[in-house]
């Protein structure tokens, strides 16, 4: 069934949790955590390369305090994932040969024990930072590996251009990719032009067909008057005059008819008003033609006046037939009249939502006018053999697109300021440049296209035409726009057949091998140990060479099936991500709020929104398959409930892809279009089961649908049979929400988000979603509550309590001092059972406290926007990576040495009523 209601119940994982912490033997959790049923939840929030590395500091802080077996959930977003799938990977048992088991495929089984796999994880986390290899025993093997710690030190910067060959290689790629994605848009604009040029021929030979000033008005082909012109002149296509044809044949009937409609009483003897209305129509008839006669008849046929009078004629002739045959019947569906209030809205609205499509229908007519002119004009610029003229149309064209970027730039750039209404005009301002840069590169496309289309048509006369001006419409010309016209119609139903294709030509390939090669290559055994190996010989022999971060591993990513499907005792890893969804459920219009919906990819399933869906109950349908109930069966329905399958690192990517067309709540036609055109896409199309669809709708475009979409910024979300998936911040940005959903007992947040002013914006949205998604309650603490919460909890140290502030300490630089953390209560909506009624928060901001370490603060002084540097900076350096490790460190040492205090917190609020 397809968009079937089914939602996620907070004890759909129970068993999933109790199964991780029994794997912990004897050091699963006792009395003194929190139970199953009350999970605890850690969440990794977005901020690309500074949030992994501030949170790889923090899973090292963990691992030292040994408090993995008392985490139930590892939430990622964005950034946050990369380490997520480090950790989630790490955790995983090994066989004798280092390699992680398929359960899909033949082959020996784990040799090592989920315990003994946690440990080892832990002591790899925990080792000292100085070692290059590390010893790891799987069953009774031993191996000598590079250390992962150290590869994602020192391959931190790889999600970024090196030097030399990385960025020939990197320029290689995207010009690639971009020449992929404007050969996909060319076509489009290609079956644009070809369009155009039909409608201008059409138009030329209803001209020729009507004679008179019509034809001169309508003559497609009077750019020929322009070749041997002495100046440079532009030249007007007859496509504009549709503007107004549409607005005046097809508007001026459907205002009028509106104003005839109205409620009328239940009455044999009609009132004033009401015999004025009905006729109104015939009186404007009766008026404009006696007038256009007489007119006639003692003046000219010239008379512009009579073109009005004709008009008027038209405009009664047509309301009324509009009033009989559509309004009359629309009215009396459901037995209604006139006399009902309910059927004159309903006529009403159908008349204003036909004057809206005309007028868009008219506002499509003239830009196409404007789109066909300025293209004819490049081709006779072209045929005039000037080329200084064309330099000079090609300058202009540049100097405004470049003065366009520059105000764009400038308005980004402004100062932010605390509620700055310079910033918000910067921000409506850029909003605005941004539109127009998007919609004027999209016009000097589409021109290109409508000249290219012209040159094809006329090209064997080119010579003609510059020798003498005079196009001329001969069967050859025909000819060849019926070759362009199939040739297009190949091409494009080729394209029109291969979604994939947009996939192909975005980023995410090149960014998921990146972090794949970087964070999973970290957890990679395999590789690692023959690198180790093959850096005691010499680089030169080249076996080190083809281990390199720049040279993929068959084995460092893994599939859903082995990530979730093998038993481990780590965390059950949730990956957000967010599907683009610009239009609502209930109507066509556009979201203006958030434009996304939440997605996670968990072991249990996949939560949409507010629907979950199960994965199929074999180990090795996890990441391809969903669980079907009773009553679904058989191949067909096994069918529907296949959905693509990725593997983790592809997630991973996915819930990293910030740069992209759909942005989510950020979504708009300008940042969209420019992000296409310039191809700074990483999101991606992926199909998911039928059965997951609501209202689905199936475009005959395809491929041409999506990259519409894309272009636009307007998703259809969940109606779609391809859904556009990107990172999970665009949606929430700390990892916080899933957590939610599952009724956490003690959550745990890296707040790691871009926030060099501590506003907290992010928590901020958070608190909303909260309160409309889930009815649960999120309150702060004020600084007398935390001080009475904390010390009743036996946090009795000043510098335990000097930890934790209140949100508006943490936004006072000079007073932060050891603040680098907030406490909050979560009120969760009334449920029966033994759920949690209410849940510990605990919100890790990145802050440099007075007990960094020299180096840190060291650093923090040569660079004043640490640790709030910008997310786009994705390539670390040895101390700028460092930094930002051993200060996550260092705060979760702090942090962490108060879990039982923490603990009893949240065990305390957990049954509170």
């Amino acid at each position: 069934m397809q968009g079937e209601e089914r939602t996620f119940e907070p004890t759909t994982e129970s068993e999933w949790v109790r199964t991780r912490r029994a794997a912990w033997g004897e050091r699963a959790p006792g009395p003194e955590a929190l139970p199953p049923q009350q999970p605890v939840g850690l969440a990794f929030s977005g901020g690309g390369i500074r949030a992994a590395t501030f949170c790889l500091g923090l899973a090292q802080a963990i691992a030292e305090r040994r408090l993995f077996p008392q985490i139930d959930y590892l939430s990622t977003v964005s950034g946050g994932g990369y380490t997520g799938a480090f950790i989630g990977s790490l955790f995983q048992p090994r066989c004798a040969d280092l390699s992680v088991p398929d359960p899909r495929q033949p082959g020996p089984p784990a040799e090592e024990s989920p315990l003994a796999a946690a440990e080892r994880a832990e002591a790899l986390l925990t080792d000292p930072p100085h070692l290059a290899r590390a010893q790891v025993r799987v069953g009774s093997a031993e191996a000598t590996i590079f250390h992962p710690l150290r590869w994602l030190r020192e391959n931190g910067h790889y999600l970024r251009a090196g030097a030399g060959a990385d960025r020939l290689y990197i320029a290689a790629f995207y010009l690639r990719s971009l020449l992929g994605v404007h050969y996909a848009l060319g076509l489009l604009l290609l079956g644009v032009a070809l369009a155009l040029y039909v409608t201008r021929l059409l138009l030329h030979g209803l001209g020729l067909a009507a004679g008179g000033t019509l034809a001169a008005r309508l003559d497609g082909l009077d750019w020929d008057l322009y070749i041997h012109a002495a100046t440079l002149q532009g030249w007007v296509s007859p496509l504009l005059w549709l503007a107004p044809a549409i607005a005046l044949l097809g508007g001026g009937p459907l205002a009028l008819a509106y104003w005839l409609v109205f409620r009328q009483e239940r009455s044999e003897t009609a009132t004033a008003q009401e015999r004025a209305i009905r006729l109104a129509p015939y009186w404007l008839l009766l008026a404009s033609a006696v007038f256009a006669v007489l007119l006639a008849r003692f003046d000219n046929l010239g008379n512009p006046l009579l073109l009005v009078l004709v008009y008027g004629v038209y405009l009664a002739l047509a309301a009324l037939v509009l009033r009989r045959l559509w309004l009359a019947p629309l009215a009396q569906q459901g037995g209604e009249d006139w006399t009902h209030s309910g059927a004159v809205a309903r006529v009403r609205l159908a008349l204003t939502q036909k004057l809206t499509r005309v007028l868009a229908a008219a506002l499509i007519a003239a830009a196409a006018g404007v789109v066909d002119s300025f293209g004819q004009t490049l081709f006779v610029l072209y045929l005039r053999n000037r080329p200084a003229e064309l330099w000079a149309a090609g300058a202009a064209g540049v100097a405004l697109m470049l003065a366009l970027a520059l105000g764009y730039r400038l308005a980004m750039t402004l100062p932010a300021g605390e509620a700055s209404a310079w910033r918000r005009a910067a921000t409506r301002a850029g909003g605005w440049l941004a539109t127009a840069i998007a919609s004027t590169m999209l016009v000097m496309l589409a021109a290109l296209a409508v000249a290219l289309v012209q040159w094809a048509t006329f090209s064997p006369w080119l010579f003609e035409l510059r020798m003498k001006a005079q196009a001329v419409l001969r069967p050859g010309h025909f000819a060849l726009l019926l070759g362009v016209g199939l040739a297009w119609l190949l091409l494009a139903a080729l394209l029109r057949e291969a979604p994939t294709f947009l996939n192909n030509a975005t980023f995410h390939r090149f960014y998921c091998a990146r972090l794949v090669r970087t964070f999973l290559g970290a957890a990679n055994f395999r590789r690692l140990r023959a690198l180790q190996q093959a850096l005691q010989g010499p680089l030169a022999g080249g076996a080190a060479r083809r281990l390199f971060v720049q040279e993929a591993h068959a084995d460092d990513d893994l599939a859903l099936r082995a990530y979730y499907g093998n038993p481990s005792a780590a965390p059950l890893h949730l990956i957000g991500a967010t599907v683009n969804e610009s239009r609502t459920q209930t109507s066509n219009l556009v979201r203006f709020d958030r434009k996304g919906v939440a997605f996670a990819i968990g072991p249990a399933g996949i939560n949409v929104d507010a629907q979950f869906f199960p994965w199929a109950q074999p180990a090795r349908e996890i990441g391809m398959r969903l669980g079907a109930d009773g009553s679904s069966v058989g191949e067909e329905a096994q069918t529907q409930r296949t959905c693509e399958r990725l593997p983790l690192g592809a997630w991973a990517a996915i819930s990293g892809a910030a740069v992209s067309t759909g942005r989510g709540a950020l979504s708009s036609f300008g940042s969209a279009a420019l992000a296409w055109l310039v191809n700074a896409r990483l999101g991606y199309w992926w199909q998911p089961a039928d059965c997951m669809r609501l209202q689905p709708r199936d475009s005959t475009l395809k491929t041409f649908d999506y990259l519409w979409q894309e272009l636009s910024g307007g998703f259809y979300g969940r109606r779609d049979a391809l859904w556009h998936l990107t990172d999970g911040g665009h949606f929430d940005n700390t990892g916080i929400y899933e957590l939610l959903r599952r009724r956490s007992a003690l959550i745990v947040c890296a707040d790691c988000g871009f926030d060099p002013a501590y506003r907290c914006d992010d928590l901020q949205n958070l608190v909303r979603r909260a309160r409309l998604d889930f009815g649960a309650e999120i309150e702060f603490l004020d600084e007398a509550s935390l001080q009475q919460v904390l010390s009743q909890a036996g946090v009795a140290s000043p510098h335990g309590l000097r930890l934790f502030g209140t949100l508006a300490q943490l936004r006072e630089a000079a007073g932060r001092g050891d603040r680098c953390a907030l406490l909050a209560r979560v009120r969760y909506a009334p449920e029966a059972g033994d759920r949690a009624r209410g849940a510990l928060l605990v919100v890790i901001k990145p802050v440099l406290t007075p007990f960094a370490p020299a180096d840190v603060a060291g650093y923090a002084a040569a660079h004043p926007a640490f640790p709030q540097q910008p997310t786009s900076d994705q390539s670390f350096d040895e101390a700028q990576w460092e930094s930002y490790r051993r200060l996550g460190q260092d705060i979760g040492r702090q942090l962490f040495a108060l879990w039982p205090c923490l603990v009893s917190i949240a065990r305390r609020w957990a049954t509170a009523d």
